[in-house]
């Protein structure tokens, strides 16, 4: 369909010249999406608003969608531009003429020099409508709260002399805001109001009420209603009972009269993975819809207290006990659930990605923001260690002022933690660009930041180089290896994707992760190192053998490491970056690649040494290594994961689609271009099962960009992202 508009184009474009046009406007077809009816119903004048990234250098000024090469009524907000101006990421708002009953419209994205978002609903044609979300808690405990309390939108609408708008222009308005819902309260609430006003549906609402700011810290039981229309207020939502710890806050999003009728919007995957803001799956993975039905069926079922369910109170399919050890959906460059969706595009899977991106606010322990004027970040969802260098955000210890009311951990509630965190909400934010989640993004950069004050000057139970930074608000990240990954993965997902009107985070969340970068750099370099097993601030210090840690956190560095830098722009050193991930590279590869000096079917065990026994380092010798290994295992058997396995690995691993080698191969799809690298991912690949993937595709669904095929499958086309 792309190719035969473009020719048509190119006729078009061509006769324009020969009739002397010189006012033609050239569009060039970037990419597309298709959008299937699912209710069973043909409606006129569809809206639809979604988000979109974009190849550096594909949209140099805005977008323009057509049906059947005719214009559609098209705004985009732009939320992020590259490094060179083109634009990365925006939110395109159209009405679709007619989506036809069962039946699909094929959307195309092209250049435009029109973004047509000025305008819009101004506050008397917003006011004029039956807009009102109001907030009733009764039943309210916790100190210096009120037995109840109220707010409501309309009344902050009707005092504001300024809104303020997220989306804006003739297609979609979308207003935001916030009040405390009493004086001197902890609670507080916010709005995004949506309106779509050349059609006849309604108001789409987000409320949510939050505990985060820190000068007025605590948990609070109560009840809550929303009512929502100004005319006839009708209740919409009530939720008994509800215990709001804080450090926390909870969405919830209703309409305002009709809902448009359900659609499933289906993006061009090559396209996204293209841009390199989307890791890189194999899209000829096929998943049975059984499995989304299992997934699904976890995300809304509530077990006990500990997980399942979608309502204010649940977990989804998250971990509310994050330190618990032992594989899970959450875990790995993406979660299980926005891998699923990426390569189905099924409405349930969109759910599961949304609702677990809006029970992301629902951790407590983790969302802090500042509600004191003089600070830098005042009233951002963020906490700075530059005004607090020594806080510590996982207890709360160090620069927090009094709290207010009793703040222990509510029972059954959250415990985050940077070792097993997910990346819950980055996509959400990609596929739909609603401030809930860009705010969710910078709530977690912030906190993996303010995690720990120890060793964030770069002092490390291993190398000091506290002296190369400025002191403990350099921001390292100091943690177990793996806590490095995940925390270094969600911080870079701020950097390159939140919205220009978040620039100062923007860069204070750069200028850290750039810190870490730098550590890890000087730690990670030269001979001392031995064979390259990566070197982090904190070592897991366990038995007789402190000098140990696991290949496969290894190897969820060297996953985030090609995460980042195929996105780029959270590098202020990309080349830098580069070596580290190749040199760290060179350990993942040569564990699989250098049998006999070392057993292959042993690169993936449970543990190994990092250094001698004495501290020292390990000669850059795989057979001097692999003794050194053999005489760990023996003195650890419990910690040796089963190794030396010389002939085989064990049917348990490659039976599980999230084993320590899917892990190997999620991290070798990045080492192709290295000596070696393509050689390992094929031993791995020849041992493991392609028919299970799908229940995992976060790890052995991950493959090259360059083209390499290593089985009679082929992984993918190449496909630039310079």
């Amino acid at each position: 369909m792309q190719a035969i508009i473009q020719h048509w184009k190119i006729l078009l474009y061509l006769t324009s010249i020969l009739l002397g046009l010189s006012n033609f406007t050239w569009a060039e077809v970037i990419t597309n999406v298709t959008v299937y009816e699912k209710a069973g119903v043909t409606t006129a004048n569809y809206p639809l608003t979604f988000g979109q990234v974009f190849k550096k250098g594909d949209v140099p000024q805005s977008v323009q969608v057509t049906l059947n090469d005719q214009p559609l009524p098209t705004q985009f907000d732009i939320k992020r531009h590259w490094d060179d101006g083109s634009v990365k990421h925006g939110v395109i708002s159209v009405i679709i003429p007619q989506m036809p009953a069962n039946g699909s419209v094929n959307l195309i994205l092209e250049t435009n020099d029109n973004a047509n978002n000025t305008g819009g609903m101004d506050k008397a044609a917003i006011l004029a409508t039956n807009v009102e979300s109001r907030i009733d808690l009764s039943n309210l405990s916790g100190s210096q709260n009120p037995s109840t309390a109220t707010a409501s939108l309309r009344n902050i609408l009707t005092n504001t002399s300024n809104l303020e708008y997220w989306l804006q222009g003739n297609v979609c308005t979308e207003i935001l805001a916030d009040t405390p819902l009493t004086p001197n309260n902890n609670l507080h609430a916010r709005w995004e109001a949506r309106f779509y006003p050349g059609t006849s549906f309604g108001i789409r609402i987000s409320t949510s009420v939050e505990s985060v700011d820190l000068n007025a810290l605590g948990n609070s039981d109560y009840t809550v209603s929303i009512k929502l229309g100004s005319d006839s207020p009708t209740e919409a939502y009530r939720y008994e009972n509800y215990s709001h710890p804080y450090g926390s806050r909870w969405r919830k999003v209703l309409w305002l009269g009709s809902q448009p009728p359900e659609t499933e919007l289906h993006y061009n995957t090559d396209y996204l993975i293209a841009t390199g803001m989307i890791p890189p799956l194999d899209t000829s993975i096929t998943v049975p819809e059984s499995y989304i039905d299992k997934l699904y069926s976890i995300y809304k079922t509530k077990r006990g207290e500990i997980r399942g369910g979608d309502d204010i109170d649940g977990s989804g399919n998250i971990y509310r006990a994050m330190p618990m050890v032992g594989g899970r959906d959450e875990l790995g460059i993406i979660p299980t659930w926005q891998a699923v969706y990426l390569l189905t595009y099924d409405n349930k899977a969109r759910e599961i990605v949304l609702g677990n991106g809006n029970i992301s606010g629902q951790i407590g322990s983790m969302h802090y923001s500042e509600g004191n004027s003089a600070n830098e970040f005042y009233r951002q969802p963020a906490v700075s260690i530059n005004s607090r260098p020594m806080v510590t955000l996982f207890n709360l210890s160090n620069d927090i002022p009094t709290p207010v009311g009793d703040i222990p951990r509510k029972p059954n509630s959250w415990h985050p933690d940077r070792s097993h965190q997910p990346s819950v909400v980055y996509l959400p934010y990609i596929i739909t660009g609603e401030k809930f989640y860009a705010d969710e993004l910078s709530y977690w950069a912030s906190y993996d930041i303010g995690y720990s004050f120890w060793a964030r000057n770069g002092h490390g139970d291993t190398f000091d180089f506290s002296s190369s930074f400025s002191g403990y608000d350099a921001g390292i990240i100091h943690d177990e290896t793996r806590g490095v990954a995940w925390a270094m993965r969600n911080i870079a997902d701020a950097v390159v994707i939140l919205p220009e009107t978040m620039a100062p985070l923007i860069s204070y969340f750069k200028n850290k992760l750039n810190n870490t970068f730098t550590w890890l750099e000087m730690a990670n370099t030269g001979d001392s190192q031995g064979v390259h097993f990566i070197l982090v601030s904190r070592r897991a210090h366990e038995g007789t053998y402190p000098h140990m840690d696991a290949p496969w956190q290894h190897d969820f560095n060297v996953i985030v490491l090609n995460d980042i830098i195929r996105k780029k722009e959270a590098v202020l050193d990309l080349n830098a970056l580069v070596q580290l991930r190749d040199y760290l590279g060179y350990f993942t590869i040569g564990r699989l690649a250098n049998d006999p000096d070392f057993k292959k079917y042993d690169g993936v065990g449970y543990y190994f040494p990092v250094t001698k026994q004495n501290g020292t380092a390990i000669e850059n010798n795989w057979s001097k290594y692999y003794a050194e290994c053999l005489r760990y295992w023996s003195e650890n058997s419990s910690r040796a994961g089963g190794a030396p396995h010389i002939k085989t690995f064990p049917d348990s691993w490659i039976n599980d689609p999230e084993s320590y080698i899917y892990v190997a191969q999620a991290a070798l799809a990045g080492l192709t271009h290295l000596p070696n690298g393509v050689e390992a991912l094929k031993f791995i690949k020849d041992n493991t099962k392609s028919n299970i993937i799908y229940q995992k595709p976060q790890w052995g669904g991950l493959v090259p960009m360059d083209g390499y095929t290593v089985s009679s499958r082929p992984i993918i086309q190449t496909i630039s992202i310079e």
